[in-house]
C-alpha cells in the first residue's frame, strides 16, 4: 500500500512540474513576442529618440 501512495505521489509530481514547464515555455513565448513587437516598434521609429529631440 505504501508503495502504491509513493508511486501516485511521485506521478503527481511529475505532472505539476510539467505543467510549470509548460506554462513558463508560453510565458517566455509571450516575453519573446512582446520584445519582437518592441524591436520593431522602435526601428520603425528611427531608433526611438525622434520625438524627444523635437523638444
Amino acid at each position: 500500500m505504501r508503495r502504491v501512495r509513493n508511486r501516485e505521489s511521485a506521478a503527481a509530481s511529475r505532472r505539476k512540474v510539467r505543467d510549470r514547464i509548460e506554462e513558463l515555455e508560453e510565458e517566455v513565448n509571450m516575453w519573446k513576442m512582446r520584445y519582437g513587437e518592441v524591436m520593431e516598434r522602435l526601428a520603425r521609429s528611427d531608433g526611438g529618440g525622434g520625438k524627444s529631440e523635437e523638444l
